[in-house]
Formats: structure tokens, C-alpha cells, sequence
């Protein structure tokens, strides 16, 4: 066997152990072997080195299964910490996260009216939840900035191909900001943020693969495959609110017509109520208004939702017949405020869209995360480089 090899073999052990760790702490070291398939000499070996490391922490003692108590091990979650960001159409927040996706301290401030604007903002954040938690900006101690965006982001070079909600063209947010900051960022679009939030910590916990969908002020959608993000060789899969769901429908802000967005975003929704309600003074507060007067009984708003719901569906469905995927999770600030009397249509349209040998089979979710689940995405950029590559990123530093 090649040196390499072994190196590779060593790599891909403690990755399997760490990784067992995360997703079933507390956990004993006989069921890490059990789960991993290694010997019990090789997790023992292993776990002393991420002990000695101070990346895991023994919590006690499981119960006998015949003879002594075993020891459970844990994550130690402020071994190593986690930046993330959300940068929306209005505000920007960060969040500094443990290595269990705990959020340690958070700050917001508004978007600045102009693009350039916006780096300096992003990297005073950075610096404030970091400093306010009471660490610097170490890479020692910080993996990694993760950074959720609206619109189009290059993987390999980090640059923001296209957002038109940031007026962003070509702007390359990773190089400006690793320059800034001294640490390594990992810029990505804000819907497979939601994904990997969900995927990791929320309703999709355990899943294989998930697609998940967000509504509100926008409409996107991630699709994470055997673990990793599927974004496509234009990285632009997921932008299904630009998806044409009636020819000649209503004027979305990419510039075109009919696109699921134009139909079923919050601005569509607030428009389609007050439509119904024959007042355009009506719902002044918005999408939270309408899903209150919703809330309240009031039948316009609850037919708007309804009819979003639907659209939301049939965008879903489309979806499940292309990549045939059996387990949504559907959330974002719309989902969140109007809960079921949005979901209820969503996966009535589903049944009716879904090809239907595979509708029985299409399982939807509400996200479990709230509004913290960009934030958390955003850190899983940067923690699932530290889980996947542990001896060369993780005991080493």
C-alpha cells in the first residue's frame, strides 16, 4: 500500500468517527465502530486523538449492555466556532455558531443603498458578532465566514455571478472579503443555505436527499443530493422562481412574465388580495397583514394564500418530476407567518401535479428552523469542511 493511500485511509477514519459523533452525540465509542464498521482498537485510537485535540469531550456513561457502563462521547462545541451571514434584500445578519449549530451571538444592520457599500457592511458584522461573543478573529479558533446571497454564486471562484436584488454583477465577495477578514469564505446562493441549515440541523436531519423550497419576499429552492448541493454546471439550479408557470402572466422583477415568483412571492400575494378585495388601499402592512386578516377569517386574504399555495405547488411538482425526489421541506418568513393555510394547498397541488405513480410517495415538511435557518446554513459551508477533512484542517491546527 502506497503512503498516500494509508494517509487517505486515515483521513476518511476519523472523518467516519467525527462525523458519527456529530450526528448521534452522545454517543459510546462501541456504537461509533458499530455505525462506522471500523475495528474497536481503530475508534479508540482515533477518539484519544480528537480528545487530546480537544475537539470531543467525554459526557458521562450510557447504559450496560452486560458489563461496564460506556463512556459517551460529545462534540466540545466551542472547539472550534463558525461565522454566518444572510445578506437580504434589506438587512444584513450575522451569526457566530458552535461546531453543534448553536447560534452564540447574532447582530443586524440595514442594507446599505449602495453595492460597495455592502462588503465594508458584511465584514463590520463579521468583526462585531465575533467580538461581541468575546473572540477575535483567529483562524485558529474560526473555520470560516459562510455568506448566503440572493442569486447566482460561482462555487469555484466565489464571485456573485448575478443577484438583481443586490444590483450585483460579477462581484467577487469571496476575494474581497478573505482580504479583508483573513479567513476563508464560502459565499453561496441564500436557498441552498436554507437547504443545508435543514438538511443538517432541521426537518431533513438524517434525510439522504432533500429539496427544499423557500417563500417569501423571494422564491428558491436547494437540492441537496447524497449530502452535497446540486447547483448545476451554470450554478443556477434552484432559481425556480424564474421558473414560467403562465404564459403571459403577471410582470416578475427578473423582467419577464409569469414566473412562479410574479405569482405566489409575498408581492403577488398582497396584490392578489387586495385584487380580490377590490380595495388597493387594502393589506398597506404587507404579506404579515394579509396572513393576519387570513388568520382573522377575512376570506380574500385566505383565497390569496390558497392560490399562492397552489403555484408554490405546481413549481414543486415540476420539480419532483424532473429530479424525483420524495422529501420537501417548504419554509421561508411567508411559510413561517401562514403555516398551514399555505402548506394545505402546496401539497394539494402536489398530489394533483406529481406524476402519479410517485405522488403518494412525495413527503413535505415545514422547515423547523425559523428565521435562524440562512444563518446556520451559512456556518454549514464552513463546518463541513472542518467535518470532512479532520486531519489535515481539524487536529491540526
Amino acid at each position: 500500500m502506497q503512503t498516500g493511500d494509508r494517509q487517505l485511509i486515515k483521513e476518511l477514519n476519523v472523518t467516519a468517527v467525527i462525523t458519527s459523533i456529530r450526528e448521534h452525540e452522545p454517543i459510546s465509542r462501541v456504537d461509533i465502530a458499530r455505525l462506522t464498521g471500523l475495528s474497536k482498537a481503530t475508534v479508540t485510537t482515533i477518539t484519544q486523538m480528537l480528545l487530546r485535540a480537544g475537539l470531543i469531550l467525554e459526557t458521562g456513561s450510557g447504559d450496560s449492555r452486560g458489563g461496564r457502563r460506556p463512556t459517551l462521547l460529545r462534540l466540545n462545541p466551542t472547539a472550534r466556532l463558525a461565522v454566518g451571514v444572510k445578506i437580504a434584500p434589506a438587512s444584513i445578519t450575522a451569526a457566530l455558531t458552535s461546531l453543534q449549530g448553536q447560534i452564540l451571538e447574532r447582530t443586524s444592520v440595514d442594507l446599505p443603498e449602495e453595492p460597495p457599500a455592502i462588503v465594508e457592511a458584511v465584514e463590520a458584522s463579521v468583526r462585531d458578532v465575533v467580538r461581541r461573543a468575546g473572540f477575535t478573529l483567529s483562524p485558529t479558533r474560526l473555520l470560516g465566514v459562510g455568506v448566503g446571497l440572493p442569486g447566482i454564486v460561482d462555487p469555484n471562484t466565489g464571485s456573485s455571478i448575478s443577484s438583481y436584488f443586490l444590483r450585483w454583477q460579477d462581484v467577487p465577495i469571496k476575494q474581497l472579503l478573505e482580504t479583508r477578514l483573513g479567513l476563508p469564505v464560502y459565499p453561496e446562493n441564500d436557498a441552498n443555505c436554507f437547504a443545508l441549515g435543514e438538511y443538517w440541523y432541521g426537518a431533513g436531519r438524517g434525510a439522504s436527499s432533500l429539496l427544499a423550497m423557500t417563500v417569501g419576499v423571494g422564491i428558491g429552492a436547494g437540492l441537496i443530493l447524497d449530502g452535497h448541493i446540486f447547483r448545476g454546471s451554470l450554478y443556477g439550479a434552484g432559481e425556480v422562481g424564474h421558473i414560467i408557470v403562465q404564459r403571459d402572466g403577471p410582470l416578475c422583477a427578473c423582467g419577464r412574465f409569469g414566473c412562479l415568483e410574479a405569482l405566489a412571492a409575498d408581492a403577488a400575494m398582497v396584490q392578489r388580495a387586495r385584487q380580490l378585495k377590490a380595495d388597493w388601499r387594502a393589506y398597506q402592512g404587507g404579506r404579515p397583514e394579509v396572513v393576519a386578516a387570513a388568520q382573522a377569517g377575512d376570506a380574500a386574504a385566505r383565497q390569496a394564500l390558497a392560490e399562492a399555495g397552489e403555484w408554490v405547488g405546481l413549481g414543486l411538482a415540476n420539480l419532483v418530476n424532473t429530479v424525483s425526489s420524495d422529501f420537501i421541506v417548504v419554509g421561508g418568513e411567508a411559510v413561517s407567518q401562514a403555516g398551514e393555510m399555505l402548506l394545505q394547498p402546496i401539497r394539494a397541488a402536489l398530489q394533483r401535479y406529481v406524476f402519479s405513480p410517485l405522488a403518494g410517495r412525495v413527503r413535505v415538511e415545514a422547515a423547523r428552523l425559523g428565521d435562524e435557518v440562512w444563518l446556520i446554513g451559512a456556518t454549514v459551508l464552513a463546518l463541513q469542511r472542518f467535518f470532512h477533512a479532520p486531519l489535515e484542517t481539524t487536529v491540526a491546527r
